[in-house]
């Protein structure tokens, strides 16, 4: 009897919980990279407005495992129509990465005290950034979202069908 529950146990597991999961979490990526995408593409018609370059570091993030991540951290400060605004954007899709060079990089494009333009949403300029436009970057979320979604909706239909299969026992001597 134990083992029969073990196999239902199994048998939901990989027709329900893990298909839809992938389909869920890949629907959800694909939606908010999507959604970035846009606003990174319309982000090149924004205002722009001087600011300035508040604090520029590199921030190292240790995981659970002991893999490191490098981020660039900049903070960058901006005034539109005598309100002043904080800025943590750099470009749209900006990531982390276990090498440090790319976000060094960043880092000394955007020194401390340096003079910058700011692109900010004309309704809601506290959503800046410092590179407008649409870099490949940022391309990356929507595109884990959609292998996410293909594997899940395949899971949900593959599974199911080879489950169903009757199986051929082959008996090699």
């Amino acid at each position: 009897m134990g083992k029969e529950l073990s196999k239902r146990q199994l048998r939901l597991l990989f027709v329900y919980v893990l298909p839809y999961s992938f389909v869920i979490v890949g629907g959800f990526l694909s939606l908010m990279g999507t959604r970035d995408l846009l606003q990174a593409k319309k982000s090149v018609n924004w205002p722009c407005a001087e600011g300035k370059i508040v604090s520029s570091d590199i921030k190292k993030s240790t995981g659970d495992k002991g893999g490191t991540t490098y981020h660039a951290d900049i903070v960058y400060k901006f005034s539109v129509a005598n309100a002043v605004y904080d800025g943590t954007m750099v470009a749209y899709g900006d990531y982390g990465s276990s090498d440090s060079s790319h976000a060094r990089s960043i880092v000394n494009r955007y020194p401390k005290n340096q003079t910058v333009t700011v692109y900010y949403m004309p309704d809601n300029p506290k959503r800046c950034v410092l590179e407008p436009g649409l870099k490949g970057q940022a391309w990356t979320v929507p595109i884990l979202g959609a292998v996410f979604f293909i594997v899940g909706c395949a899971m949900a239909i593959g599974v199911p069908i080879a489950i169903k299969r009757p199986q051929v026992r082959h008996y090699w001597y």
